[in-house]
């Protein structure tokens, strides 16, 4: 039986890539958003941003003793930039860190109202190779994507 997470996929990549000095959690420099990419015409939104995203996660059997069903989690990571070189140099260290570094790392949120943290354990990502999207439609913003599978179980 799978274990339902008390946050999606995207909540707790978002946290780990603030925990690695990959993003902030929200401000200026590189605020990371989870879920949904906020609008490039609010204005106290900055044009340089990461969001991550939930995908399609990827079921890898079950255990023949528990029955358990092992799976990795689908995400799609997103960065955003105005100038073509700085989001390029942006994606490629968040590519690099995720397929190199990750390694049994801790990640804590907070739980609802009146409740503990929840804390969960990222073993590792399956990372697919960086894609350049080239400049949005209605902004002159150069985008680019990380797909990834991340495996992780929460642990409290």
């Amino acid at each position: 039986m799978t274990t339902t997470l008390e946050h999606s996929q995207a909540d707790i990549v978002r946290q780990l890539l603030i925990d690695l000095g990959l993003g902030a959690n929200g401000g200026v420099s590189w605020p990371v958003y989870a879920s949904n990419e906020p609008s490039s015409n609010n204005s106290n939104v900055p044009d340089a941003l990461i969001v991550v995203t939930d995908t399609a996660s990827r079921k890898d059997g079950r255990s023949q003793v528990s029955g358990q069903l092992f799976q990795h989690y689908g995400v799609q990571i997103l960065v955003r930039h105005p100038t073509h070189k700085v989001g390029f140099l942006k994606a490629s260290a968040i590519e690099r860190t995720l397929s190199e570094n990750v390694n049994r790392q801790s990640v804590s949120l907070a739980a609802a109202v009146g409740e503990t943290t929840d804390t969960y354990l990222v073993y590792s990502l399956s990372v697919n190779p960086l894609l350049v999207l080239g400049k949005g439609p209605d902004n002159n913003l150069s985008f680019f994507s990380i797909n990834a599978f991340v495996s992780l179980r929460q642990t409290a």
